[in-house]
């Protein structure tokens, strides 16, 4: 029988890294770490926690890099504030956290919602961001674009079935969080790797209190403000301030969530080397999907010193 865990056993699950906090931004953040070199943030996805990263951290340690996987504001045990999840207040903690831990500057790699805050993050703060790995995360102004189109707004239905208050974050909760159980199957390729001891870790997170409001609070924001001055503000900002720092782009080969159309053109509005690669096999989790093929990915790209680079001319020898 599988074993039912409470909300806070899940979040503090134990391995080889050191659970921690720090503040930042007016909040605090919770994070595991392992690990010790130049800093290696990694920022989960909707529905998720820092837990999505756990055959990372030692994996990335061993080659030198101190790994930091971060719960953002709003889940797991940071702080469940009442407001602060449009885009700017969260890339300003991302910003802060990195000074909070000691550090002038960090890889960000960031999954889904963690992706489009690396995106913003690196346009906002760029002197934090060396680096950015962005899995399932098409550059925030190729989303926001894409939604005008049928297609993407039915790919990601859950984002604006939810946009009504209160009767959503009820859904979310029943049966302990079943939802993001069934949210990591539905949207990967193969969803046998959500085995019960996995979808139990990720239900017992996402079922704490205020945690799938908070969840769906930034999802509100982004369409609600489609509309709005702050929305316009926020697209011409982005606009106006490419990603000068390196971009390695993953999506999984068989991504629904996540169109091929709205995830190109994301280098349109970076400065610095791109490079995207595709991972056969997976969906719109292929960081969970194949651990070992994203890890490989990622290390060959930081090995290179984050040179890969799509659009370099190729010179004949």
């Amino acid at each position: 029988m599988n074993q039912v865990l409470t909300g806070e056993e899940a979040i503090e699950a134990r391995g080889a890294w050191t659970h921690a906090s720090v503040s930042a931004n007016a909040a605090r953040f919770h994070y595991v770490t392992q690990g010790e070199g130049p800093l290696l943030l990694l920022l989960h996805g909707f529905s998720q926690y820092w837990w999505t990263w756990r055959e990372y951290l030692g994996n990335f340690a061993s080659q030198g890099y101190r790994v930091v996987a971060l719960d953002i504001r709003g889940y797991g045990n940071s702080d469940h504030t009442p407001r602060g999840y449009d885009p700017y207040t969260l890339s300003h903690d991302i910003a802060g956290v990195i000074g909070s831990l000691g550090e002038r500057e960090a890889t960000i790699i960031g999954h889904d919602v963690g992706g489009l805050l690396g995106f913003t993050t690196a346009a906002f703060h760029p002197a934090k961001v060396n680096g950015l790995v962005a899995l399932s995360a098409p550059h925030p102004l190729r989303l926001r674009q894409a939604w005008r189109g049928r297609a993407q707004r039915k790919a990601n239905d859950y984002v604006f079935r939810y946009q009504a208050p209160i009767f959503p974050e009820r859904l979310l909760h029943k049966e302990r969080g079943m939802f993001a159980e069934t949210f990591l199957r539905d949207r990967s390729f193969d969803g046998s790797w959500v085995t019960p001891e996995i979808g139990e870790h990720f239900r017992a997170a996402f079922d704490t209190p205020h945690t799938p409001h908070c969840a769906l609070e930034f999802y509100r924001w982004q369409v609600r403000s489609l509309l709005r001055p702050d929305g316009r503000r926020y697209n011409e900002d982005l606009t106006q301030k490419p990603v000068t720092a390196p971009v390695l782009h993953l999506r999984g080969e068989h991504d629904k969530t996540i169109l091929e159309s709205t995830f190109n053109g994301s280098d349109e509005y970076v400065q610095g080397p791109y490079a995207k690669r595709v991972i056969p096999f997976s969906g719109f989790f292929p960081h969970e999907e194949e651990p070992l093929q994203v890890a490989e990915v990622i290390s060959q790209w930081l090995a290179a010193g984050r040179t890969w680079d799509d659009r370099a001319p190729v010179t004949s020898s």
